[in-house]
């Protein structure tokens, strides 16, 4: 049961002004209809004189200092049906009231204080739009990520896998309602949450430079509720508030408890020749240890622990490349298959750990606090270097000739010599005297276009000269790096709260941090040559080819690190049995910084001058002109008003804010939403608001240097973002950022005749001043030389390409969300529960510049997630203890804009192709994938009341996307990388608990 929810969850009572002669007290006990047994935590209201207090042990409760005379009082608590009473307090007396709540699963009846600063509500009486999801539903999947199982119950919020996004790999970007993912705020116990060190710098568009919360480090055991809030809240709540708020009501309970093993597998999966070969644990195995505990604080306080273990191993849903098939079949035996693994990566040593207590003192304060630590090490795998072709490593290129030495002039472009493959073979001595005169006279390489070297002997007088240096002599195979790191999560929310005299009040502190300590193996650092950092002898790297060197090549290439402090003070006061207004003010403190990473890791090694590039390969270490230490602060006041109408029929809410900021200045924001009820069943409510979201100090500051695959070219490519004022962004259209500003609006209505729930909402947000990453400009060697001369990529050597954050594009969100719930109670105490939920969105980009955003750019951005989202789910519970349940979940259509292919079977597109150029028809295809139908069944069996056993499937029937037709052609992805729903099949699991 829940514990001190009231006023914001408290055990308090708000006495009006009065005389001593004329007030009296009620007490009672709460108990549960059916059993008997007493209800701890519930809600009760003296609902016009905003006064109440909460049921403690055996469900007694006692609210002093009322007012003589005749009051309307609410019993509320999630899992049952709200009940009202009439009561008269006498004079000096104690008046008795015991009431029986009936259990009631339907969802929509959830009380929520998300959207309000006044009482809270329940969903169904709230002006605005609020999903309540009891963590039962959330966690009955078989998946342990927090954003999964919210995704797969939650249509507007969508979050998929980053197999191959750099930092993004660690912390995914999620998006609520079609926007990006830092547009959301996060609240815990309705306090923000701090956002992740990780800058999202390659995310499908949708996400490209986003940088928000992290919300995969909340256990479910920990959750009491999650609180959807499918408004526009800057007003109300600063910064970030875009699309919506979620805020994750953490258990309270002061007694009891529970346990819980899971395990599970993807057992159907398709899996790839390398765990045939049994040289990765099974896919996609996971298993978790999850428990919590209820513990009393004195007579009136609580403490609620909650900690979860596990581990999950890796999937692979890849096919051999084209390169490396021609590789083995020209007798290059230390090719991988396959040569890189696409899929989900290993997470191990996954801890978290939560904490959340309350204890009342005084009898009208409360002492509080919650927090948590986490850590875990997540590893993946970048895209394979091929020995051959991997420039600045492997390979490059050079004039071909006749056999007369003249140059052979491209038909093309006869101002240009055609250019050959061959490889990239380092010159010791000349590496050793600092004088590039071929002192060595190695042999120039040929290779094909695959890599396959075409002078074997020319080859063997590299391998076999000690001045000659090809990669080949560490890496005959090639190599694919990997990259992983120690995330590191942590946060403390400390507070007092209480009221009297109409006045409630509420002081917090909070502090959180987020840091991501990077690291890679498997790949170098090429401009050092032969001398490569080695692992530490104690690291298990057993599942890694050592190179010829006898070590395998380790770097550090340093650390992000999210610090923030958050003072607040929140004041409600009821100036009537009507009107309460609200107000408070909130100071913020934001750093990031990049903590340089070890010299091997970005240093220009011996062979830079001869077209070897620095900085460890893949992920280019932070060096000291790429560390950072940034911060800025905010001090923001705000003012909340809300009048209920007579016979409760209507309700308007009117909230302010003013922002002021240290490095941007100030905003101004305003909210306005309001209800009317119909009927007793029928309400309609609407609202309409101006928000914003301030670009973070990283997203303003931080430089990165990526290697991605340009499918335009078949390669790969070193990708460097570098700050929108700097001196080369200028140049190309940056400018200092400022905050995105945003209009929301949303029209809606709710119906509730007690089995039956319905909702529906529209809502359209317009956001002006977008923020994002500019599409990719090329360098020329003069622009190149300027990044240098800047003192910008000094360390992080040649970039072919840059990008940098800016604002200019606006786009306009419009959707509907219907959610619905239907109860059947059948005989002998078996309930069946009905419930569905859609969302419809569609974005369109409005303006944007030619010069910034590309039309590719821009229908990632409306069509890169479905349109249309759904789910259908039934839960019946038996009487004998037997519970199932099944959902089937519609994901509509996406456009996949990240790997356009050639098609060798049709390359060239037709006029009716939306993308058909008639100056430039070849080009490159994309791919629209098709809507999909998934389906989750799980059963469940209660025994003596304590064990719980399930079963089940999530995705029972072994859905996978469409293929994705250029694999073996480009990097040997099966399925596109960003499947909103994932690309790894049928996961199977067992869980089994004990609760006390």
């Amino acid at each position: 049961m829940r514990y001190g929810m009231l006023l914001a969850g408290t055990c308090l009572a708000v006495a009006l002004p009065g005389s001593a002669e004329a007030q009296g007290t009620l007490t009672g006990t709460i108990t549960e209809a059916e059993s008997g047994t007493p209800v701890v935590g519930a809600e009760i209201t003296l609902i016009e004189m905003n006064m109440g207090a909460n049921s403690l042990d055996g469900g007694l409760f006692e609210i002093v200092d009322i007012p003589a005379g005749t009051h309307d009082v609410e019993v509320q608590l999630l899992g049952y049906q709200a009940e009202r009473r009439q009561v008269t307090i006498v004079d000096g007396d104690a008046t008795q009231l015991d009431i029986a709540l009936m259990v009631s699963v339907v969802e929509l009846e959830g009380l929520v204080a998300v959207g309000t600063r006044a009482r809270p509500r329940t969903v169904t009486e709230s002006p605005v739009p609020v999903d309540v999801i009891p963590a039962a539903d959330i966690v009955r999947q078989g998946d342990s990520d927090f954003a999964n199982l919210l995704r797969n119950v939650v249509p507007s919020f969508n979050v998929n896998t980053q197999p191959i996004s750099d930092a993004a790999t660690f912390a995914r970007p999620a998006n609520l309602r079609g926007l990006a993912p830092d547009h959301t705020l996060v609240l815990v116990n309705g306090k923000r949450r701090h956002r992740t060190a990780v800058i999202t710098w390659y995310g499908n568009g949708l996400a490209d430079g986003s940088q928000g919360p992290d919300i995969a480090l909340i256990p479910g055991i920990a959750v009491e509720q999650a609180e959807v809030l499918r408004d526009g809240a800057s007003a109300q709540y600063g910064s970030d508030a875009i699309a919506g708020v979620m805020n994750f009501v953490l258990k309270n309970d002061r007694s009891g408890g529970s346990i819980e093993v899971k395990s599970g597998a993807n057992i159907l999966g398709k899996t790839s020749e390398l765990f045939e070969e049994g040289t990765v644990p099974g896919d996609g195995e996971m298993y978790t240890l999850s428990g919590n505990v209820g513990l009393p604080l004195g007579k009136t306080g609580f403490a609620n622990l909650a900690g979860e273990f596990g581990n999950a191993w890796a999937t692979d849903r890849s096919v051999q490349r084209n390169d490396a098939t021609a590789l083995i079949g020209a007798g290059n035996t230390s090719v991988r298959s396959p040569a890189m693994v696409w899929g989900s990566p290993r997470v191990t040593d996954d801890m978290k750990l939560w904490g959340n207590m309350g204890y009342v003192f005084g009898s009208e304060k409360q002492f509080y606090s919650h927090g948590n630590y986490a850590s875990k090490q997540v590893e993946g795998g970048f895209y394979f270097r091929n020995p051959g072709t991997r420039s600045g490593v492997f390979g490059t290129s050079m004039d071909s000739t006749l056999v007369d030495g003249t140059p052979v002039v491209d038909p093309e472009n006869p101002d240009d010599t055609l250019q050959v493959p061959i490889l990239l073979v380092g010159d010791m001595l000349d590496a050793a005297d600092g004088v590039l005169d071929g002192s060595a006279g190695c042999p120039a390489v040929r290779i094909d276009g695959n890599g396959v070297v075409l002078d074997k002997d020319a080859l063997a007088q590299v391998l076999g000269d000690a001045n000659c240096f090809h990669f080949r002599k560490l890496f005959p195979g090639g190599f694919t790096p990997q990259f992983g790191a120690h995330v590191l999560d942590a946060s403390m929310v400390v507070g007092i709260k209480g009221a009297g005299d109409r006045l409630s009040w509420d002081v917090s502190a909070s502090w959180g941090k987020s840091n991501m300590d990077f690291y890679m193996y498997n790949t170098v650092n090429a401009s050092l040559g032969p001398d490569q950092p080695c692992a530490d002898e104690s690291r298990d790297l057993s599942h890694v080819v050592p190179t010829d060197q006898g070590c395998t090549p380790w770097f550090d290439p340093g650390v992000y690190d999210q610090q923030e402090t958050n003072l607040n003070l929140d004041l409600s006061y009821a100036l009537s049995e009507r009107l309460n207004i609200a107000g408070g003010g909130e100071w913020r403190n934001e750093r990031f910084v990049i903590v340089e990473g070890d010299e091997e890791s970005w240093t220009e090694g011996p062979l830079a001058s001869q077209g070897f590039t620095p900085g460890s390969n893949g992920f280019t270490g932070f060096g000291p002109l790429t560390a950072l230490d940034t911060a800025r602060s905010n001090f923001a006041a705000y003012m909340d008003m809300e009048y209920q109408g007579v016979d409760d029929k209507w309700l308007v809410d009117l909230a302010g804010r003013f922002e002021q900021f240290s490095d941007f200045g100030s905003t101004v924001n305003g909210k306005l939403a309001a209800r009317v009820s119909v009927s007793e069943q029928l309400g309609l409510r609407t609202s309409a608001s101006t928000g914003f979201r301030a670009p973070t100090p990283g997203q303003q500051n931080a430089f990165n240097v990526s290697t991605i695959y340009d499918p335009a070219i078949m390669d790969l490519t070193n990708n460097g973002t570098i700050p929108s004022t700097s001196p080369l962004a200028l140049e190309f259209g940056g400018e200092q950022l400022k905050p995105e500003k945003s209009v929301n609006f949303a029209l809606g209505g709710v119906y509730d005749d007690g089995p039956l729930s319905l909702s529906m909402d529209f809502f359209r947000v317009v956001v002006s001043d977008r923020l994002t990453t500019s599409v990719d400009k090329q360098l020329t060697p003069e622009e190149i030389q300027q990044l240098i001369d800047d003192d910008i990529i000094r360390e992080g050597g040649v970039l072919a390409r840059f990008r940098f954050f800016i604002n200019d594009f606006s786009t306009t969100t419009t959707g509907i969300d219907l959610v619905g719930a239907y109860e059947i109670r059948g005989a002998g105490g078996s309930t069946t529960t009905w419930s569905s939920a859609w969302n419809w969105t569609s974005t369109v980009v409005t303006k944007f510049n030619e010069t910034t955003l590309d039309e590719r750019r821009i229908r990632i951005l409306e069509e890169g997630l479905p349109n249309v989202r759904g789910n259908v789910a039934v839960n019946r519970t038996f009487s004998g203890g037997m519970r199932f349940l099944a959902r089937a979940s519609y994901w509509g259509g996406y456009f996949d804009g990240e790997q356009p292919y050639y098609d060798p079977d049709d390359p060239h597109y037709s006029p009716g192709d939306p993308e058909y150029d008639a100056d430039d028809p070849k080009k490159l295809k994309t791919i629209d994938y098709p809507a999909r139908i998934l389906v989750d069944v799980e059963a469940a069996r209660t025994f003596a009341d304590k064990w719980t056993l399930t079963v089940g499937a999530q995705n029972v029937l072994n859905t996978y996307p469409e293929e994705y037709p250029g694999a073996a052609a480009g990097v040997g992805n099966t399925y596109g990388q960003f499947t909103p729903f994932g690309f790894n099949g049928g996961f199977y699991y067992t869980r089994l608990g004990y609760s006390w």
